[in-house]
């Protein structure tokens, strides 16, 4: 009778392991087993910041030792943060300043993980340093159902609110949005907001090359609400090759417009918005080559210029709204326009 008195004491008790403050605690097992459902359950006593901490460590061993969570009959969940709990619990992996590299899953074809964001979310984020999500061979990161993947930028001054896709890499690496199996929408910007929101694409100072759509016969680009550069010069002008597509308001007597070297398809359209009424004003090639031709119909009339190295719009004849646009193939200019009156337009050459 005693012997089982004695055995449900021992079932129906806890084992403390404890010491001074200022001494620490080792619990050393060898191939020691949890059976049902029992927990080893670690109570951490601190003050401070360090109040309440308890952990699974090593004390001492070789540089590459390492904590096995789980074993090779492993075939159930393991939980960090007690699953059949209400408690929030706050998990931390890797926050010491001690440059921590962690790895979660493997690369082997059957390694799957997956991170719940609940009701919440989930939050990446550091003080300091980049955050990078990387993947290796063919792996993606993936958004399932109508999940986002969101990112929120934070800074101050001209960087307040900035977040980007970006890649650590020189060359040719090329950063794919859409797949080989898209066949929905690709939305920059969400189509369910109702906030107003400015994309910038090729925005910066390093000469981008932006292409959007393809030359096959069945792509189909549409841009909705666009809106032509508009320059209002101030004195005698080198266009830019970066200007091309823009309209250029011109109403100041004697100024020159130069245009840039050729390339293919860059653009401009010259529109009178003032009138002037003492010196002509003129659009001229570079280095004066002749390379202007095309018709420009003057009060009805069509005028031909052929291999000409400028154009002039005349004071006295110029009105409101006349207009010259200019395209280039690479080699030449090629131009048309409109001027309501008489001696408007001059084709010349001033080289």
């Amino acid at each position: 009778m005693l012997k089982k008195i004695g055995l449900m004491v021992l079932i129906c008790t806890f084992v403390f392991i404890g010491a001074s403050s200022a001494q620490a605690v080792t619990l050393t097992l060898g191939a020691g087993t949890a059976t049902s459902s029992t927990l080893l359950t670690l109570t951490g006593t601190g003050t401070g910041t360090t109040a309440a901490l308890a952990g699974v460590g090593i004390l001492g061993g070789s540089a590459a030792s390492t904590i096995v969570i789980g074993g090779p009959s492993q075939t159930g969940a393991i939980d960090i943060g007690a699953p059949a709990s209400d408690a929030i619990s706050t998990i931390n992996i890797g926050t010491n300043a001690m440059g921590n590299v962690i790895t979660i899953g493997t690369q082997t074809g059957a390694a799957a993980t997956a991170i719940y964001a609940g009701t919440v979310g989930v939050a990446i984020g550091a003080t300091a340093g980049p955050i990078a999500l990387t993947t290796t061979s063919s792996g993606a990161i993936s958004a399932t159902s109508a999940g986002l993947l969101k990112l929120k930028g934070v800074g101050t001054g001209t960087t307040a609110l900035l977040a980007g896709i970006g890649l650590n890499a020189t060359g040719t690496s090329t950063i794919v949005i859409g797949g080989t199996d898209q066949t929905g929408a690709i939305d920059i910007a969400d189509p369910a907001s109702s906030a107003v929101s400015t994309i910038n694409i090729g925005t910066n100072a390093q000469a981008n090359v932006i292409t959007i759509g393809t030359a096959t016969t069945t792509a189909a680009v549409t841009v909705y609400g666009q809106r032509k550069p508009v320059i209002t010069p101030n004195g005698d002008t080198t266009l830019l090759a970066a200007q091309s597509g823009s309209v250029v308001a011109i109403g100041a007597a004697g100024d020159d417009f130069t245009l840039p070297a050729p390339a293919a398809g860059l653009n401009y359209r010259f529109v009178v918005d003032t009138l002037y009424t003492t010196t002509p004003m003129t659009i001229v090639t570079t280095s004066s080559a002749n390379i202007i031709s095309g018709p420009l119909e003057v009060a009805g009339a069509v005028v031909v210029c052929g291999s000409e190295d400028a154009i002039q719009i005349v004071e006295t004849a110029e009105s409101v709204g006349d207009w010259i646009e200019v395209v280039s193939d690479g080699t030449n200019w090629y131009m048309s326009g409109q001027a309501a009156v008489t001696g408007a337009f001059t084709c010349t050459l001033v080289g």
